[in-house]
């Protein structure tokens, strides 16, 4: 079996964290001092919201690593506004969204684990002896799989 054939595209070449397009947080449109907290808490929850959807495509897609790194960043940022302003819209739905939330979190985390793991190993490569490259080699297609 081929490098590429167990690491795909996404692991040939570590991007510097400038060089990525990381998650940066979204600007909430329509805040203002004088609106009332229920407004703006809607507004600040629709828009994290949204950020965590811009990138279910490319995430579930499984080509850039770095999308469901940013995916999981904007998960945090819509958990920890949820947990803000839960004491304002307290009921069932924000209790629900932030269980949501939290468990899209976990889920990212846990893919997120593995492709650091296959970054990592595939970087071990070129200076592994033949039983190291294939113990990697073998190791590998186990860890995509749990991705």
């Amino acid at each position: 079996m081929d490098r590429q054939a167990v690491f795909g595209t996404r692991f040939g070449r570590r991007r510097r964290r400038e060089e990525s397009a990381l998650a940066k947080p979204w600007k909430v449109r329509g805040l203002d001092p004088d609106l009332p907290f229920r407004e703006a808490a809607k507004k600040i929850i629709a828009t994290k919201y949204a950020e965590v959807a811009s990138y279910q495509d490319a995430a579930l897609a499984a080509e850039d690593n770095e999308a469901v790194h940013s995916m999981r960043i904007a998960a945090k940022r819509l958990r920890e506004a949820l947990n803000i302003v839960r004491d304002g819209l307290p009921g069932k739905r924000v209790r629900r969204a932030r269980d949501d939330a939290n468990e899209l979190n976990d889920a990212l985390g846990a893919v997120r684990d593995c492709d650091v793991l296959l970054e990592w190993l595939d970087s071990q490569l070129p200076e592994a002896s033949a039983d190291e490259a294939a113990a990697i080699m073998a190791i590998a297609p186990m860890v995509q799989s749990e991705r």
